[in-house]
């Protein structure tokens, strides 16, 4: 069927257009994908751009009159001015009228990005006339001034701000200095605007808005020598949109590097700006009540004065401490002070990201200086603001992501464990800074949290939430003050908490509370703990007692804290006490049933983990002596189940059975990645059953179970390799359950073959060494390497697990057996190469960059080969391909984002042949027109026709030009990829009809290399 949207033999029938953009964006299934379909081919027709004027006039879809495509750097001058003009005529009628541009606001701003984009590649050289052009314009309708606000704005954002990836070097430096050198009429054009009284408020709006983005790359002069700063105070007092739009003016001028000559104007500025909005937000308020009836743009201001704030004191503190009157420092201090008590998490974190930095810095000068008094001076000069703000801190810190808290919803509590990652960063400001504060004056700190702890203990109402806050910050203090100053604090805070348990009162969930609190104060003292081994008797006295508690939230946070002591208690935990004959950490192995008898599967799975990392520091004999009895229990029930299935083989087929066995391997796994090594014991004499287990089939019903035990095996099959440090000797059980696992895989369907088999064998050869057992390369490549790159070489995109643990594999086996790779079969090691050719060509960018990576592997290790034979006959039979593969997917746009790879493979390739490392013969003497040539003269030859071949309207010169410059520069990375990404960003700019401009450049580029060279 014929598409009516190419058919150019009479007029072109834009409603035909409108209708088909209509179905795609509105119609059912079938006519999306066939509006899909006629749409693109009308995009990448030569001749759709003809027709732009058509249907940007006529079109009554707005999605449609975006479904434009212009190939502009294929267009003769002469039209590319007129589609210019064009559309410049239609912004100019669409926004003189302000009835249309309400309507159409979304096509204009569409239409402003799309001027600005031809802008990029027609100014200064072809519209040099752009800016006195749009200043003059401005001043004939007010509307199109504010229009013309909005372009500059964009203009700035593309030139100073998101020009890298899309402009040559030379291109951005010249479109910078054309704009600032351009900028005294834009900017007078701004400042009568803004300091006008008889102009709309957007106008005003839109001018303040591109004034923020101008004025972090103007001249200072422009700044600080006009009435520019005056005019924006006045707009402090306007609307409230304006005044936000001035402060944010007023923060990026404090944010730039002002000169010393300016700094007296500085320090003027702030002053008059908190003065004036001091008075819509008065010192003495109380800002955060304030905030939280504020409307949406008060809510901003506070936000912004915030961040004007912090700059100003980050950069500028000095210059208001050195005044006489030392007022201002204080009152910014302490304005900043009430602006930490918002409960607004981005303006905690402008806030934090200041005293952080602030408390540190006193810090350091007390720590260094040699100077008593300075150092005392200004400390005192903030002590009551420091104290105040260790205050704001308890009140406020945030909840840290390893909290299990409770929340109040609808009157009922609800346990769950909470990741908070957006707050981490917050916490870890809030940490540091009151860490900070308790070195500085720990008495002040100690004071603060035992006066709050005293409210809480007296208060007749029940306040978890400050009492969480009351442990998180004392958890912030660790490590921060003397050792008999924590013994006093700890001591005094625990006896609270447990006098706050022996009350009667005392619900189910206060308990939950303070056991929490008491269990999070003992992970963040670890250190405490292993100098006070009774208190440390008690803690595990307690967990132990949780472990069997009803409630399964208390059991959680005892195995946690059980798992952060294990953890950090290793010494102190095996060490044999004088009254007893056993270490705690034995004691508790000896009786595992006890102790696990209440916990869930997972629990019990921390529990072995947590002596896992007992045992890991101990005596290789004290570890081999405790894991039979620390394992026995897991042990047992699997020789159970396979007892009983091995009498009744259906039980395999019972959920009941197959869940005891992924739980025994669970804890396996767990003990394994905690103890290490010595694992290695404990999992030979549970090889057998694994065997059998991974061997077993199942009916549809249990299915899922047995490919759930599958994957629980490969887990640990991994987390062994993890946990040993190499693996020098064939051991004949792991090697045949390996290949019970391959031979499984090899011969499943493509949609049950387990991709965590790629990432176990990844794992196994990784501790290898260079030393590969017997066989096991062959059935790697058989087993696993074939068919995996069968299933993923039909497309780019299905089986996206096994094709990211296949290039996983195959970068592996590059590491670690290229020597046997290259003595394997050529077919065989051509596939491999293939197949690393294929990744690639990917676009997604995890799978592209590991084959890349793979790739300058590949070349690394054959450049480093003794045996010069085998490298000659890989360079004979692989170079030229991989380098016209890697030159192909460098050109293509849709794979950009694997340049820096690309890149360093094409420069390592280069630079192989001009240092003269191949000496070899790299191309057919009977293919050339002379035979005599080196390799160096043939590659050039080459990469110049791959080059011709994938950008056609490039003249020969250029390429020429290019080619000599990527050879002479390969040995410099940084030039070379710099030249490159220039090229690649200026192809897009060719243009057939612009021949004498792009001779000259041309020539230009010609003499700088060979100037340079």
């Amino acid at each position: 069927m014929s598409n009516p949207l190419l058919d150019y033999s009479g007029s072109f029938d834009v409603g035909v257009l409108d209708y088909t953009v209509d179905a795609f964006y509105n119609g059912n299934t079938a006519a999306r994908q066939k509006a899909q379909e006629m749409l693109t081919s009308f995009q990448n027709h030569p001749s759709s751009w003809q027709l732009v004027d058509q249907i940007l006039e006529k079109s009554h879809n707005l999605y449609a009159k975006n479904f434009v495509v212009v190939r502009w750097n294929t267009l003769p001058l002469e039209r590319r001015l007129a589609i210019r003009d064009y559309i410049v005529k239609i912004i100019v009628n669409l926004t003189s009228v302000p009835a249309k541009e309400t309507q159409e606001k979304t096509f204009i701003n569409k239409l402003n990005v799309v001027l600005v984009q031809i802008l990029k590649k027609e100014w200064p050289q072809h519209w040099p006339l752009f800016i006195p052009e749009i200043i003059a314009s401005s001043k004939t309708d007010l509307n199109l001034c504010e229009n013309n606000m909005k372009i500059l704005k964009l203009l700035s954002e593309e030139i100073f701000d998101f020009s890298g990836d899309h402009m040559t070097q030379t291109k951005m430096r010249k479109l910078k200095h054309q704009m600032i050198d351009e900028f005294g009429d834009v900017f007078a054009l701004c400042r009568q605007v803004v300091a006008s009284q008889h102009v709309t408020a957007g106008l005003t709006i839109a001018t303040l808005e591109a004034l923020q983005r101008i004025l972090s790359w103007i001249p200072m002069r422009f700044i600080f020598e006009s009435d520019l700063i005056e005019t924006l105070q006045s707009k402090l007092l306007q609307e409230k949109k304006q005044r936000n739009l001035a402060l944010k003016c007023f923060t990026e001028i404090i944010g730039i590097e002002v000169s010393p000559r300016y700094h007296q104007r500085l320090t003027g500025l702030y002053e008059s700006v908190i003065k004036i909005v001091s008075q819509i937000i008065p010192f003495n308020s109380n800002v955060s009540d304030l905030y939280q009836t504020a409307d949406t743009h008060d809510q901003e201001l506070v936000q912004d004065l915030a961040l004007f704030l912090t700059t100003f004191l980050s950069k500028y503190l000095g210059l208001v401490e050195n005044t006489v009157n030392k007022t201002m420092a204080i009152d910014s201090h302490n304005y900043l002070l009430k602006l930490s008590r918002v409960p607004e998490r981005e303006i905690l974190k402008i806030c934090f990201e200041y005293w952080g930095k602030m408390v540190y810095e006193i810090r350091e000068q007390t720590s260094r200086n040699t100077t008593p008094s300075h150092t005392q001076a200004s400390y005192m000069l903030y002590a009551d603001i420091l104290k105040e703000l260790n205050y704001i801190i308890i009140e406020n810190i945030v909840q840290p992501d390893e909290v299990l808290i409770i929340t109040e919803e609808q009157g009922e509590i609800k346990r769950e464990f909470i990741q908070q990652s957006d707050t981490s960063a917050l916490y870890k400001s809030m940490h540091q800074v009151f860490g900070s504060l308790t070195s500085l004056d720990v008495q002040g700190a100690h004071l603060s949290i035992c006066e709050n702890l005293t409210v809480l203990t007296s208060a007749s109402e029940w306040a978890w939430k400050k009492l969480y806050k009351l442990c998180w910050a004392v958890g912030a203090m660790s490590g921060s003050m003397e050792e008999s100053k924590e013994e006093q604090l700890l001591t005094d805070l625990t006896q609270s908490l447990f006098g706050l348990l022996q009350t009667s009162t005392h619900s189910k969930d206060q308990t939950y509370v303070v056991i929490s609190c008491i269990f999070y104060l003992a992970k963040h003292y670890l250190h405490f703990l292993k100098t006070h081994q009774d208190f440390l008797r008690f803690v595990m006295d307690k967990i132990m007692t949780y472990f069997h508690d009803a409630e399964v939230c208390l059991q959680d946070i005892a195995c946690n804290t059980f798992l952060k002591i294990c953890q950090g208690c290793q010494q102190e935990l095996t060490a044999i006490p004088p009254d007893n004959q056993v270490s705690m950490v034995e004691a508790l192995i000896l009786d595992m049933q006890r102790v696990t008898s209440d916990l869930g599967s997972n629990q019990v799975c921390i529990v072995y983990e947590s002596i896992g990392h007992v045992l890991s520091t101990a005596p290789f004999e004290y570890q081999t002596r405790l894991i039979s009895p620390w394992m026995s229990l897991p042990n047992e029930a699997y020789r159970t189940v396979l007892q009983q299935v091995q009498a009744n083989p259906t039980l395999l087929q019972t959920a009941a059975t197959l869940r005891t066995i992924i739980n025994v391997i669970k804890i396996n796994t767990a003990a394994c990645s905690s103890v290490g090594p010595s694992y290695w014991g404990q999992l030979d004499s549970i090889f057998p059953g694994l065997i059998t287990t991974y061997q077993q089939q199942g009916k549809s019903q249990v299915l899922k179970s047995l490919r759930r035990v599958k994957t629980e095996i490969l887990s640990l099959v991994e987390t062994v390799m993890v946990a040993s440090e190499k693996l020098d000797q064939d051991n004949a059980l792991f090697s045949q359950l390996l290949n019970v696992i391959m031979k499984d895989y090899e011969h499943s369907v493509e949609y049950v073959k387990e991709s965590g088999v790629l990432d176990a064998m990844t794992s196994v050869l990784e501790k290898m060494n260079n030393h590969i057992w017997p066989g096991l390369l062959e059935a790697t490549i058989a087993c696993l390497f074939k068919p995996t790159l069968s299933m993923i070489s039909q497309n780019l995109v299905d089986f996206p697990d096994h094709r990211h643990g296949f290039y996983r594999l195959v970068r592996v086996l590059n590491r670690q057996c290229i020597h046997d790779l290259l003595s394997s079969s050529p077919e065989t090691f051509q596939l491999f190469v293939e197949s690393i050719l294929w990744g690639t060509k990917h676009t997604t960018r995890d799978i592209s960059q590991v084959a890349l990576q793979t790739c300058l592997d590949l070349i690394h290790n054959i450049g480093q080969l003794e045996d010069e034979d085998q490298a000659s006959a890989f360079y004979e039979a692989f170079y030229v391909r991989i380098l016209r593969e890697i030159i192909n997917v460098l050109v293509d746009p849709d794979y950009t984002n694997g340049f820096n790879y690309q890149s360093q493979v094409l420069a390592t390739m280069l630079s192989l042949v001009q240092e003269g490392d191949i000496y070899t013969r790299l191309f057919d003497p009977t293919t050339v027109e002379n035979p005599l040539m080196s390799n160096t003269e043939f590659l050039q030859l080459h990469v110049q026709q791959l080059l011709s071949e994938a950008f056609p309207l490039l003249q020969k010169d250029q390429i020429d030009v290019l080619v000599m410059g990527m050879f002479e520069y390969s040995e410099d990375l940084f030039k070379f990829q710099s030249d490159l990404r220039d090229f690649l960003i200026d192809i897009r700019e060719v243009s057939e009809e612009d021949g004498n401009a792009r001779q000259v450049q041309e020539k230009e580029a010609e003499l700088e290399l060979l100037q340079y060279l």
